[in-house]
């Protein structure tokens, strides 16, 4: 995650579900509350190479969002081609410290 300025942050990554499509992602705080949207389909030819089954580059994802003072982490959801949504596995912290990515 990075601040673009006082509210507004960018997240970017990663996502690969075996078999479905995604639809589209969208960035909430703790309580699950939408702050931002990403999109799907950056190229990401690195993880193809380290991650056989993964068969497409354009599997990156980047989004924006405006956050607000009492957010203190921001969690990135996938919605899938089956309906289903997925959190995607890691969160951001947002405390006034530098930001880091947190695997959960």
């Amino acid at each position: 995650m990075r601040r673009r300025n006082g509210r507004v942050i960018e997240v970017k990554g990663w996502a690969y579900s075996d078999g479905a499509q995604p639809i589209c992602l969208v960035v909430t705080n703790q309580d699950s509350i939408v702050r931002g949207i990403a999109i799907y389909g950056i190229n990401r030819p690195d993880v193809a190479k380290v991650i056989p089954r993964v068969l497409s580059d354009e599997i990156g994802w980047q989004g924006y969002g405006k956050v607000h003072n009492h957010d203190k982490i921001i969690k990135v959801f996938m919605l899938t081609s089956t309906g289903l949504w997925v959190q995607l596995n890691g969160r951001y912290q947002i405390d006034g410290r530098p930001p880091y990515y947190h695997k959960i």
